[in-house]
């Protein structure tokens, strides 16, 4: 498990962010380009996520139930107001989610994403002391993450 997944983790926003992106270096480029993307992983970071099927259902739920864009904001910057080259890499990785070998998969992440983590998600929001700011001030880069959480009352689910 990455360091920035665990509850207690000491990096800063920016060291952590750092360590993502060891794991998934394609994604670097892309959140230094577009600033939806570095909210994006940062929520990643922040919630303690991970890039895997459910690591990516739980960062999108979060992006859209625990943050101050909101689901109907967080949908229509993806998929409408996104530049052709962000749209072309966010279709090159959605390749290896959508495959046909992955419908069993799909089918039962959207299962569990709706009936348990959506309510799960829901409760933890209610203790949030208030929701992330998606586009972050830069001044958060410097600051841990436990401390953040803290400062969020935010609860790692996975």
């Amino acid at each position: 498990m990455a360091e920035y997944m665990k509850a207690d983790c000491t990096l800063t926003l920016s060291e952590a962010l750092d360590e993502f992106y060891g794991i998934n270096s394609e994604f670097r480029y892309f959140s230094e380009k577009f600033e939806i993307m570095r909210g994006h992983d940062a929520v990643h970071v922040l919630f303690g996520s991970d890039t895997s099927f459910m690591g990516e259902a739980i960062a999108d739920l979060r992006s859209m139930f625990s943050t101050n864009i909101g689901a109907y904001q967080y949908i229509k910057t993806y998929l409408l107001d996104s530049d052709d080259e962000l749209k072309a890499f966010l279709k090159s990785i959605s390749k290896d989610f959508f495959s046909f070998k992955k419908i069993p998969i799909l089918i039962w992440v959207l299962f569990y994403s709706t009936c348990i983590l959506l309510p799960r998600i829901w409760l933890a929001n209610r203790s949030m002391t208030k929701r992330w700011d998606y586009f972050f001030p830069q001044s958060y880069m410097n600051e841990r993450l436990c401390d953040l959480r803290e400062k969020y009352n935010i609860t790692i689910i996975r």
